[in-house]
């Protein structure tokens, strides 16, 4: 297991160096931008995982309370049954995943749906989508 860890906090600070392509956002109280990397899609079969950061424009408080202004996900999109999932997410303490990170978790969630016309559905739309040029 820590091994995994490792190899997901080498990823974590791979993808923060990378381009990152503004998805969407949220205005009010809990303002954000989302971001993704379409050239971080792994494929396999009908899933697809695929980082995305979600930048804060006000501190969030999660683990035990600590504040944080942008989190690092790893999701896994089920583009045969429209469903989706968070593999690894990081917090951290500055804007674009920069800054100390707060917390790290590397629990899968379970299998959420895809809801239509959601920022959710425009990643999904993109990790399912998305054509690589080799």
């Amino acid at each position: 297991m820590k091994k995994f860890i490792l190899i997901i906090l080498l990823l974590l600070s791979n993808s923060v160096s990378a381009t990152w392509i503004y998805v969407g956002g949220s205005d009010g109280q809990n303002s954000f931008n989302l971001y993704t990397n379409p050239t971080t899609l792994r494929r396999t079969s009908h899933t697809v995982q695929m980082w995305y950061l979600k930048d804060n424009l006000s501190a969030q408080h999660g683990y035990m309370g600590a504040e944080y202004l942008s989190s690092l996900s790893l999701g896994e999109y089920d583009c045969a049954n429209l469903k989706f999932r968070v593999i690894a997410i990081s917090y951290h303490s500055k804007n674009m995943a920069d800054g100390e990170t707060i917390h790290l978790d590397t629990n899968p969630t379970t299998w959420s749906d895809i809801s239509p016309e959601s920022i959710g559905k425009a990643l999904f739309d993109i990790a399912c989508n998305f054509k690589t040029t080799t």
